[in-house]
């Protein structure tokens, strides 16, 4: 009887193990039914939105599963996933399953074949886990999600176009507790990771999200992709790139679709706008970045060598290419344009004209074009929609330059730059180079140096444009290309003109608001001139003074030019005239089409025979000597002005009338009276007279007075016919040193005759 306590509790527990053993049975039998039912799946894709199905399955405690051909999709219009497996590990939350809530303590998904993430599905060899995940439609939570793949493939769904292959990567992320359906869900806010990604990819297709704020550039170009990448609530965190090389990548820069206000204006272009459009493509990378020391900015990078650039026609070749812009570093889903960005571009180019455009605002909208091909260096940088900073450097060893109707072209530089964000200055430097307007040669071999500076925007109230332009050891060929420069300050027909010479200048020019001002110098031997009817041969200096001269042609002020003037008539007894001359005040201008101005001129003047040649022949007047010159006056047309007068100061001064000569200091005036009367006056207040054929003075005297009258002034001009002048001789104080000298004006047969003595005289001559 002792025995039966032992033997009934040994009893007990081989039914308690019978029974265990039968539930444990009875559930592997019940599990492995219920796992591969179709109840079980249909049950846990109950709550909306979700499904979740498997070919076959075991269990291996309640709530845990071992499943082949495993599927698991979200759908819903924010977050749309799906999940394709050949093996799954499946532990989810009976409660909350009760609860008609999907509720994931652990899934680890082998032998990934397809994981879709809204319209882009990714697949590929690899492993899914997840842990802790809701996939509630009105609650969605991952606390840790852990990726890897290899040779995976990237499509987007909605166009079958494949993203990126050959995917190698290794990601985790985490999502924090969201609510998709309610308004404001902030999904990418909540999501956090990691990426390591090996790949091949499409340049465009991989950095859209980063162009969309920069609708002007575009990226295309397959090539090798790389990143490392760290999300923090949906923004990039310092040290993540993304980095793709590429063996033909293309940059293009649309004109059209950059800011207003940047925009270069432009004549028309080809029909489908491809004029507009820029295009580089060579050997490149492109980087994606956030600097671990400015982890606000998100910079991406484009880097190209041996580079060729195009708009319709290549312009740019074997050239390197940086293009970086600066993003404010954001959530992905906010990002804008770029606060900064900057260009870089070394290299041959081709076309130097399709920098025109850029050009166009200077010299008050006229413009600069170019011609030519060589190096260029140029960088660009801006801030916001402006740029604010930019350089250009060309070297050509043949630079052709246009501007204001007028070509220069030779061995030259270009150096172009913006400082302010505002103004443009462009400084161009030519060597051994030619200067030419409407075919008209009018500068050769200089060294020439031309700047213009003005307005990037043109609508913005700045100063305007200025330009200047500056030579050096010039060569004029033909001084007769000069001549259409004068003729819209002098009457038609013009009474000077320039027959031809060569000549050297130097000089320096600006314009400004429409108004040229500088001075250039003039140098030339055997220059040939003609005034009115006489030709005249001259050396000449010449600094003229540019105080303002409209573009237009009306106004011209030459004050403070000066001019060493050596001229010699056509005839071999003519003198060389000598003068070093100042014009004091000099303006000229052109009103109603009808040329007119006024002149003040001071200077030195010798060897005054050379105006022997405009002075009536019949009266037999004659100049010798030099002395002090004063002119002042005005003209209109060909019309002197009443008031106009010549003045010269000679010390000695001769002059010869009839068949004498007198001699001492004296004054010549010339001056016009009325519009028809004009008087010459020739003063000496000491003088000696003596004939051509003797060279004893004949007589001294005071206050010798010549004047020559004429009262067809006009008529003059046109032709000096000695019957429009009357000349008047006044010695007035004469003493005769000895009366038989004139006993040669005494007719032979007069039956007198002078044998000497001395006597005072006065007379008047007609």
């Amino acid at each position: 009887m002792s025995h039966h306590p032992h033997r009934f509790r040994y009893r007990a527990a081989l039914a308690l193990v019978a029974v265990l053993v039968a539930l444990a049975l009875l559930w592997f039998a019940g599990s492995h039914w219920l796992v591969n039912s179709a109840w079980l799946p249909q049950r846990l894709s109950q709550p909306e939105g979700i499904e979740i199905r498997w070919d076959k399955g075991r269990s291996r405690h309640p709530g845990r599963w071992e499943v082949e051909g495993f599927y698991l999709a979200r759908e819903d219009d924010e977050l749309a996933l799906s999940v394709r497996a050949e093996h799954a590990t499946l532990d989810l939350s009976l409660p909350a399953l009760l609860r008609g809530e999907l509720r994931i303590r652990s899934l680890d998904a082998r032998g990934i074949r397809r994981l879709t993430l809204n319209d882009l599905a990714l697949e590929g060899e690899g492993r899914l886990r997840l842990h802790d995940a809701v996939l509630a439609s009105r609650e969605l939570e991952i606390a840790r999600l852990d990726l890897q793949l290899e040779r995976g493939l990237l499509r987007r769904a909605t166009d079958d176009a494949t993203l990126v292959r050959d995917i190698d990567l290794a990601a985790e992320a985490s999502l924090g507790r969201v609510a998709p359906a309610e308004a404001g869900a902030d999904l990418l806010g909540a999501l956090s990771g990691t990426l390591q990604l090996d790949a091949h990819a499409d340049a465009w297709d991989v950095f859209t999200p980063y162009l969309a704020p920069l609708p002007w550039l575009a990226l295309s170009g397959h090539g090798s992709l790389r990143g490392d990448l760290a999300l923090e609530h949906g923004v990039l965190a310092a040290g993540s790139t993304l980095r793709l090389d590429s063996p033909a990548l293309q940059v293009e820069i649309d004109e059209d679709r950059l800011p207003a206000g940047t925009r270069p204006e432009r004549g028309p272009t080809t029909p489908d706008g491809s004029g507009s459009r820029h295009r580089a493509e060579g050997d490149g990378s492109v980087l994606l970045a956030v600097s671990a020391e400015d982890p606000e900015w998100l910079t991406l990078t484009t880097r190209l060598d041996d580079v060729t650039l195009r708009a319709v026609d290549p312009y740019a070749r074997q050239a390197a290419l940086t293009l970086a812009a600066d993003l404010d570093n954001r959530r992905l889903d906010r990002l804008q344009a770029p606060e900064r960005a900057r260009l870089a571009l070394r290299g041959e180019v081709i076309r130097l004209d399709v920098l025109d455009p850029y050009l166009t605002h200077l010299l008050n909208g006229r413009g600069i074009q170019l011609r030519g091909a060589g190096e260029l260096a140029a960088e660009l940088e801006t801030l916001g929609p402006r740029p604010a900073r930019a350089r250009l450097e060309v070297t050509a060893p043949r630079l052709g330059v246009h501007a204001l109707g007028y070509e220069a072209s030779g061995r030259g530089t270009l150096h172009a730059r913006l400082d302010d964000g505002d103004r443009v200055e462009v400084e161009i430097r030519l060597a051994g180079s030619g200067l030419r307007h409407q075919a008209r040669q009018l500068l050769a071999d200089a060294e020439l140096q031309l700047t213009a500076s003005g307005p990037l925007d043109p609508t913005r109230p700045l100063n305007g444009t200025r330009g200047a332009v500056s030579w050096q050891a010039a060569r004029l060929p033909d001084i007769a290309a000069l001549q259409p420069y004068l003729e819209p300050f002098l009457a038609d027909p013009a009474p000077l003109q320039l027959l031809g010479g060569t000549a050297r200048s130097h000089g320096q020019l600006e314009i400004a608001e429409g108004l040229l001002r500088g001075e250039l110098a003039l140098s030339g031997d055997r220059l040939r001139t003609r005034f009115r009817e006489h030709a005249v041969e001259s050396g000449m200096h010449l600094l003229l003074t540019l105080n303002e001269a409209r573009l237009d042609g009306t106004r011209l002020d030459l004050s403070g030019s000066r001019l060493s003037w050596q001229a010699r008539g056509q005839t071999p007894e003519a003198e060389r005239l000598e003068s070093d001359l100042v014009l004091r005040d000099g303006l000229l201008h052109r009103r109603n089409g009808v040329p007119g101005g006024r002149l003040v001129l001071e200077g030195r003047i010798r060897q005054l025979g050379f105006l022997n040649a405009f002075l009536p022949d019949a009266h037999g007047l004659a100049l010798q000597g030099g002395g002090q010159l004063q002119l002042e006056g005005g003209f209109e047309g060909r019309r002197i002005l009443p008031g106009s007068h010549l003045r010269v100061a000679a010390e000695p001064l001769r002059v010869g009338f009839l068949d004498h000569r007198a001699a001492g200091s004296g004054e010549l005036s010339v001056r016009l009276e009325t519009p028809e009367e004009a008087r010459l006056s020739l003063e000496i207040p000491r003088y000696t007279l003596q004939r051509d054929d003797d060279d004893r003075p004949r007589l001294h005297g005071r206050d010798l007075v010549l004047t020559t009258r004429t009262g067809a002034f006009s008529r003059v001009l046109e032709a000096p016919d000695p019957a429009y002048f009357t000349t008047e001789i006044s010695l007035p104080e004469t003493e005769i040193p000895d009366v038989a000298r004139y006993n040669t004006y005494l007719p032979e047969d007069a039956g007198v005759r002078l044998f000497g003595g001395t006597a005072r005289l006065g007379s008047e001559f007609t």
